[in-house]
């Protein structure tokens, strides 16, 4: 995906990274930008033999479950830190490994920046038990935010989708100023005051 840095903020980040180490769980990965930081890894892994072995890890912290053998990061601080921020800037991975005895190297770092879409309208598929989060900066004259959402499907079976609406941070099931289930086949606007 490209897109110009300075005017798009971002939806998601995703991080892939191949380390080559004789023993992962000695690392400790700190990603950060701007004001922000991930923890990658916490010494997340067991220890191994000491023989280098090349780890590749992948973290996504949205919980959309479009990336195979993705993870979470192990905080604190997490990927959803960077949601609404601008990429342009300087990306740095730190990775410190305090036991002695082993050694390492980074391989590969990549970072797919994903932007804000809902201006534009938007298709998304979406796995079962998974999340799509996406943001939009609210002028501040504004006193209603209108959101439609539709189920457009080639199954032969539509399931609910949950619409949760958060002002100033992710909604959980728990956490959310407003809830609306769509039933399938079924085009809703729905209008949360601001």
């Amino acid at each position: 995906m490209r897109f110009h840095l300075r005017q798009s903020k971002l939806r998601r980040v995703i991080v892939t990274n191949a380390i080559t180490h004789e023993n992962f769980g000695d690392l400790f990965g700190v990603l950060r930008h701007g004001q922000q930081f991930a923890v990658l890894n916490n010494h997340s892994l067991p220890p191994v033999t000491p023989v280098p072995i090349s780890y590749t890890n992948i973290y996504e912290d949205n919980g959309q479950k479009d990336i195979q053998g993705s993870r979470h990061t192990d905080g604190p601080g997490g990927l959803r830190n960077f949601v609404g921020d601008y990429g342009f800037g300087p990306w740095i991975l730190t990775e410190v490994d305090n036991a002695p005895n082993h050694t390492g190297r980074v391989e590969t770092l990549w970072i797919k920046l994903e932007k804000q879409n809902l201006t534009e309208g938007l298709n998304v598929t979406l796995q079962p038990n998974s999340w799509f989060y996406d943001s939009i900066d609210v002028p501040i004259e504004a006193t209603n935010l209108t959101v439609c959402i539709s189920q457009i499907d080639t199954a032969t079976t539509f399931q609910p989708l949950d619409l949760y609406l958060r002002r100033g941070d992710f909604p959980t099931f728990t956490a959310y100023d407003k809830k609306l289930t769509v039933n399938p086949s079924r085009r809703v606007p729905f209008d949360l005051q601001v």
